[in-house]
Order: structure tokens, then C-alpha cells, then sequence
């Protein structure tokens, strides 16, 4: 966490496709700091049942699925 809060990232991608507890278990502990919240997340294919709770516990996250990340990233013009 030092190293995050040192050079914090852009945004945070999660994804939450295999042990998506672990995937929570990390956005929960940068949520846990006042700086930690400044770091936009991303969730990855967050099963349809779950999305609700997981917005409600990090409402300004953004769901998408992986291949809309995929495209989105495409998207960029990222030299």
C-alpha cells in the first residue's frame, strides 16, 4: 500500500472473473483510505446477482464486462 500511495495508479482494474472475493477484498482496502477513494475503480464481469451490492458498497465504481474493457481500451488513442 506504501507504493500506492506514493505513485498512485490512474485507475484500478479488478477483475472479479476468478476469486472475486480476493478482487473485493483489494477495492475494500483502498476504500478504506481517504486517498485510496481518489482512485477511480473498474470492476471486470461482476456476476449480474452481485452488481448491485458491489455498487452499493463502491458507487462510483464503473462494471463493465471483459470485452468492453477490451474495446474500450482499444478505443483510446494511446500512441
Amino acid at each position: 500500500m506504501k507504493d500506492l500511495r506514493a505513485k498512485p495508479p490512474a485507475a484500478m482494474v479488478i477483475s472479479l472473473r476468478r476469486l472475486p472475493s480476493h478482487g473485493r477484498e483489494v477495492a475494500d482496502t483502498l476504500w478504506y483510505t481517504k486517498w485510496g477513494r481518489a482512485i477511480p475503480l473498474i470492476f471486470l464481469d461482476v456476476e449480474p446477482e452481485k452488481v448491485d451490492a458491489t455498487r452499493a458498497k463502491f458507487p462510483v465504481a464503473t462494471f463493465l464486462s471483459y470485452d468492453d474493457f477490451l474495446q474500450t481500451l482499444d478505443s483510446l488513442p494511446l500512441g
